[in-house]
């Protein structure tokens, strides 16, 4: 398995030509930095207005490009 940092991640979303895709499976979601987001979740809280702003600026940034992203997760036990 091969573990890479946000920057490294950001990195990658910035050169790519055509399509992105990402497939993650873990029985968990641990990610230090979401744990507060997932808290509110879990317990029903609504989201922040600005929740995921700079993925979503992101995304926005691709769509003139044509460029694609695609991600895939799945959680629990398969």
């Amino acid at each position: 398995m091969t573990v890479i940092s946000g920057a490294e991640m950001s990195a990658l979303f910035d050169g790519y030509q055509r399509t992105a895709w990402r497939f993650e499976t873990q029985p968990v979601y641990t990610m230090p930095d979401e744990q507060a987001s997932i808290a509110r979740f879990l317990t029903g809280e609504p989201k922040p207005s600005d929740h995921n702003e700079d993925w979503h600026e992101t995304v926005r940034s691709m769509w003139p490009l044509e460029k694609k992203i695609v991600v895939f997760v799945l959680f629990g036990n398969h």
